[in-house]
């Protein structure tokens, strides 16, 4: 029976352009740790995985990166689209063939990947539960006794006109909505509080929710470790326009009754991290949900958190060191 070397390889699966991964990869290195950083979208593709003894080994490569030697993984940062798409062989000309063996990559690349057994921050397939079902999200967090805001989610404007109560304020949010900090308003789908007649035909399934008066606290959860910090957005209901200005985030303490809360929530969903998004207001921390793969750097370049290192250090323990 072949068995792994002592060394461990600490696997940062990411697209190119990802910076969050580019701070882990570092803060890894920096500690004399090896790490190896596989960016599936990277052309081209070699695979040479064998199933030997109960579990995959050999040897993946994308691009120009290095080789991930399988045998030798340890723990694995995930922080690749679950349902992204991989580009297919370079040198197939045909739209309709590449477009196949795209789709042969992925499920061979994935399917090779998600079954490696080490510590995953998090595993795939607990990600993709969460990430695309913010209902069960909402489910979940007042089963387990979290207060969540009323909500609706509608195709039809009348639902919504029918639905909110005109003596409070409502909000409208997307399901998905990709952001970037120098991005133009135009350019994302911003959270934004409902000023006037909703369309009768919106288009899309749409998400409502009662506008909750407080505090955003986004909640950064490593392991075992929690770091939340207060967004003082000038009341601006959607402050990703206003996560790089000065001042705006500030560290404060998580209740204990939250974090118990949340601890139940990410054992129950399988997850290792994830980036929580509350209101605060004078009694309670109101749940709005979380991003299983969310960014964390525009929170510790504000706060001084130092929460590369401790998604560094993680890993390198392979879970067996979260605090």
């Amino acid at each position: 029976m072949t068995h792994a070397p002592p060394e461990g390889v600490v696997l940062v699966v990411a697209d190119q352009d990802d910076l969050s991964s580019d701070k882990v990869v570092l803060a890894v290195a920096a500690t004399g740790g090896d790490v190896v950083r596989l960016s599936p979208r990277a052309v081209p593709l070699h695979m040479d995985c064998r199933f030997r003894d109960g579990r995959w080994q050999g040897t993946i490569q994308a691009g120009t990166g290095r080789e991930v030697h399988l045998d030798r993984v340890t723990a694995v940062l995930w922080r690749w689209g679950v349902t992204a798409t991989m580009p297919g062989h370079p040198d197939i000309a045909g739209t309709a063939e590449r477009a196949w063996a795209a789709s042969e990559d992925r499920d061979g690349l994935l399917g090779v990947l998600r079954s490696l057994p080490a510590y995953w921050m998090s595993h795939p397939d607990a990600i993709a539960a969460v990430e695309y079902s913010k209902p069960l999200q909402l489910r979940d967090a007042v089963r387990v006794g979290l207060t969540v805001p009323d909500t609706l989610i509608a195709t039809r404007g009348a639902a919504a006109a029918t639905w909110m109560d005109p003596s409070v304020d409502h909000i409208y949010k997307a399901f998905r909505a990709p952001f970037r900090p120098t991005a133009q308003r135009n350019q994302i789908v911003l959270a934004r509080r409902i000023t006037e007649d909703v369309p009768d035909e919106l288009g899309a399934a749409s998400i409502f929710q009662r506008l909750i008066p407080g505090t955003p606290i986004r909640l950064t959860v490593i392991g075992t470790e929690m770091h939340a910090a207060a967004i003082h957005a000038d009341g601006d209901v959607d402050w990703r326009l206003h996560q790089l200005d000065p001042g705006v985030l500030t560290p404060v303490r998580t209740p204990d009754r939250i974090r118990a809360l949340v601890s139940e929530l990410m054992g129950h969903w399988g997850l290792t991290y994830g980036a929580w998004d509350f209101i605060a207001t004078e009694d309670d921390w109101v749940f709005l949900e979380i991003n299983p793969t969310g960014l964390w750097g525009f929170v510790e370049e504000a706060t001084g958190l130092p929460l590369t290192d401790r998604i560094a250090a993680v890993l390198l323990s392979g879970g067996a060191r979260c605090a």
